[in-house]
């Protein structure tokens, strides 16, 4: 009880403190496609209906829709809705969704529009064009990326490699034909890039997210994690977007796609702790036309639980929304798990995803950075300083784990620093181990991630807390678990997330002995509950697929809060 009464009183004062540190507000948003925006926003009635369901699910934003798929929204219906929605208080920006727009199909994914077609061109032209004469934001929609290899694009190409050819085309593509025709109607107009959820597939289809970025100045995360997840690839690739030296990366987007409601609201929770500002829900036509969640047009089949992930997330909007705020004064710390834009391994593949799951609070970065832990998968192997980092982390004494694939492909010199004194099992990398040698490093192989997800308790024990141990921390837990660690000058807090189906007990050892309170847990707040504390370890009983805050802030503190940006 002594816990739920100090939730009540905390989070009334959440607000405050974000709103003292300077943090710019969280807010929830919507997309709305050319089906509901031509078909419901054309009426006042539909309007009226939307404007209601909109303030029910805290939505602060929308973003309608002027085409997709070869169908254009009229600009006299745009107008209207942009003028209704913005007299209810909301504000109204634009969308495109570019594909379809060109006469020659694209030869490895259909609906993806050919960009070299002149013709399609001059329509994406157009219809920037358009829409930036309505709004004066726009997000582009993820197809936004080239998947054609016709005789028109493989001229083009001029012998470039693929993948060299498209990150270069997307980027001229975006500039003469998106950003300049937009500024040239509208100066004030702004367009954001969404990037999609499959990150290891950017530099082969042609996104760049480091030039584009810095090109439109802002991005944005797709942070749909989908049933089969893991669902800390969303706080993952947010920060991980975050991390762009030029630009930045101004919000998120998740759709129900493939989710029941507890993921549905997962892919929340994790993009708020990634960093974002601003979380987009895709979209109104899927989460509130119909039951089951199928858009108005064709098929979109993927959406089976459109009205149960909204009701899901509009009972935990709020706290969604305080989680955000509290957060948003706060510097995110951890295990460095980095990838090097532009580069895709052969295997490894969405590792550092994954990582988050086994209970490392995983620290998304771009670059190799001075951390007190890391954590190497195979997107780290072309760093061109990797040898040296290792090698300065090594006479730092400062532990770290490489994956098996990784460290194959080291050179031998640093393979056996690595090693010192110790060895490899004569079949590693048959079967799922993690290997302790001496300094606290470590090698790690897994055949795949379920079993990754399944190391036996001591294992993950070692290789978790190994990690932990110079960020002051210890957590026993079982898989499926993750922790987040934030700071600012005046605090910590850590973040407990249960993604299994079943009730799990987990102890956290902070080794800075200050006392702890949770200030937050979801989806209700009895959802966590402190079963017992001994000094500085910290027993939490957290129920299926909840997550709960923990914090050394007083309930009472002095006026001023000064917090770290994110």
């Amino acid at each position: 009880m002594k816990n739920f009464l100090f939730l009540g009183i905390f989070a009334v004062s959440i607000l405050v403190f974000a709103e003292e540190a300077g943090a710019e507000k969280h807010r929830f948003s919507m997309t709305c496609k050319v089906d509901c925006v031509q078909n419901l926003f054309s009426t006042e009635e539909g309007r009226n209906e939307a404007i209601e369901w909109f303030r029910r699910h805290r939505i602060e934003k929308l973003y309608l829709e002027s085409y997709r798929h070869g169908v254009s929204v009229d600009s006299s219906v745009l107008e209207e809705a942009k003028k209704a929605f913005e007299a209810a208080g909301l504000e109204v920006g634009g969308c495109i969704t570019p594909t379809q727009m060109s006469r020659r199909k694209s030869t490895q994914w259909g609906v993806v529009t050919c960009f070299t077609d002149p013709e399609g061109l001059r329509f994406l032209k157009e219809t920037v064009e358009r829409t930036a004469r309505i709004f004066d934001t726009i997000i582009l929609d993820d197809f936004l990326f080239h998947a054609c290899t016709c005789e028109g694009c493989d001229a083009i190409r001029a012998g470039r490699s693929w993948e060299v050819f498209r990150r270069e085309y997307m980027l001229e593509v975006s500039r003469k034909w998106i950003l300049e025709p937009a500024r040239a109607v509208n100066p004030k107009c702004q367009i954001i890039i969404k990037y999609p959820c499959w990150y290891e597939g950017y530099p082969q289809r042609g996104y760049d997210v480091v030039r584009q970025t810095a090109l439109f100045g802002i991005g944005w995360a797709g942070t749909e994690t989908r049933e089969e997840g893991p669902p800390t690839q969303a706080s993952w690739l947010q920060g991980w977007l975050n991390d762009v030296d030029e630009g930045v990366c101004g919000g998120c987007w998740y759709d129900p796609l493939g989710t029941r409601p507890e993921t549905f609201v997962e892919q929340a929770r994790q993009s708020i702790l990634g960093g974002t500002r601003e979380s987009l829900l895709h979209c109104y036509d899927y989460l509130a036309t119909t039951d089951p969640g199928i858009a108005i047009h064709r098929g979109d089949e993927g959406v089976k639980f459109g009205r149960a992930d909204a009701e899901a997330f509009r009972q935990e909007a709020e706290l969604l929304q305080k989680l955000a705020d509290f957060l948003a004064g706060m510097e995110p710390y951890g295990v460095l798990v980095p990838k090097k834009p532009n580069e895709t391994p052969t295997q490894n593949l969405r590792y550092p995803g994954y990582v988050g799951m086994l209970g490392i609070p995983a620290l998304p970065s771009m670059k190799l950075k001075e951390t007190p832990s890391f954590y190497l998968t195979l997107h780290a192997l072309h760093y061109e300083n990797l040898e040296n980092y290792l090698e300065q982390a090594m006479a730092e004494k400062r532990p770290f784990a490489v994956t098996y694939n990784l460290f194959r492909e080291l050179p031998a010199t640093v393979q056996q620093k690595i090693l010192g004194n110790g060895s490899l099992p004569e079949k590693m990398g048959e079967k799922t181990a993690c290997v302790p040698l001496e300094g606290g490093r470590m090698v790690v192989y897994s055949r795949n991630y379920k079993e990754l997800m399944d190391l036996p308790p001591e294992t993950l024990h070692t290789l978790r807390n190994t990690l932990l141990r110079p960020l002051g921390f210890s957590l026993e837990a079982p898989g499926s678990v993750s922790l987040h660690l934030f700071r600012a000058e005046d605090g910590n807090a850590e973040v407990l997330e249960n993604f299994r189906n079943e009730p799990v007990t987990v102890t956290l050892t902070c080794h800075d002995v200050q006392p702890r309170q949770i200030v937050l847990a979801l989806p209700r707040n009895d959802c966590a509950e402190i079963l017992s504390h001994e000094r500085n370890a910290w027993k939490i009983r957290l129920q299926p697929r909840s997550m709960v805050l923990l914090s050394t802030y007083p309930i009472l503190r002095d006026s001023t809060r000064q917090g770290g940006s994110r």
